[in-house]
């Protein structure tokens, strides 16, 4: 109610193109049929529901969640993970140095990655929000609602997907977005 949410994102399963290819979150769990290393997130807000997933739950049963069930699933797979990551930048670079062959990442730090492949599918999809910090000055206030507004704007959320493959929430977004990389884009 106090925010305005600026831009979907996902994370999601990504792995190296000489890598074979999991459809869902129990094939990136399965290392014996998808041997490798794996990265994943050191955030529980992510890790712990792509657990269970994997472990079988599903999405409508996913909440509230089963802790000892996800932390089970989590130590089934840790000693295949080769790093917990907390920068949205390790996934990609730990792929293309080879040092990991599957990573759970952030959407829009992998699409783009020529070495790379990906799926949408069992990702997470969330949105990213600003606000404007009661008790700001009435000029910062000004200053922040323009600035608040121009990010709404269906033209200039275009033109921030084309520097990072997330979405804005303008209905009328997805005319604007060009076509040949719309599979990039957590929303399509």
């Amino acid at each position: 109610d106090y925010a305005l949410g600026y831009e979907y994102y996902s994370t999601i399963m990504t792995w190296r193109k000489d890598a074979k290819a999991p459809k869902t979150l129990a094939d990136f769990w399965n290392v014996k049929d998808f041997p490798g290393k794996r990265a994943l997130p050191d955030i529980a807000f992510y890790a712990i529901p792509m657990a269970l997933l994997a472990d079988g739950v599903k999405p409508e049963q996913l909440y509230p969640l089963d802790l000892d069930r996800a932390f089970k699933s989590l130590k089934k797979l840790s000693p295949e993970v080769a790093v917990w990551w907390s920068t949205g930048a390790q996934p990609p670079q730990l792929l293309n140095d080879n040092e990991v062959q599957y990573a759970i990442a952030w959407s829009g730090r992998v699409t783009t990655e020529p070495k790379l492949d990906y799926s949408f599918n069992q990702g997470l999809i969330d949105l990213s929000f600003f606000a404007v910090p009661r008790g700001a000055n009435p000029a910062q206030k000004a200053a922040a609602m323009k600035l608040l507004h121009e990010m709404t704007m269906p033209e200039n959320q275009a033109v921030a997907a084309t520097v990072i493959s997330y979405t804005g929430t303008s209905p009328d977004l997805s005319a604007l977005l060009p076509k040949d990389k719309i599979g990039q884009f957590p929303t399509a």
